[in-house]
């Protein structure tokens, strides 16, 4: 799905979801032939959670690091 369904679904600002990919906070998003996103239902629910944190205070730079543990599967993420 385009970013559009995905900021509806998510929830977040179009803007906001490209500046979480460039900075890290997401993962890269898929990309068509012609370099669209192409979201997954994992990138919704990454999105989601993303969403959820910064609602509840989270700043981005420590919630950036957190889910860099996490896509790499880290096993000290729980630290």
């Amino acid at each position: 799905m385009n970013i559009k369904k995905a900021a509806d679904l998510s929830g977040i600002k179009t803007d906001n979801i490209r500046y979480y990919e460039r900075i890290g906070l997401i993962p890269k998003i898929a990309r068509t032939e012609s370099g669209i996103r192409n979201f997954s239902e994992a990138n919704i629910r990454t999105l989601k959670f993303v969403k959820h944190m910064r609602d509840a205070g989270v700043q981005v730079e420590p919630l950036t690091r957190y889910m860099v543990l996490v896509t790499e599967g880290n096993p000290n993420t729980k630290e």
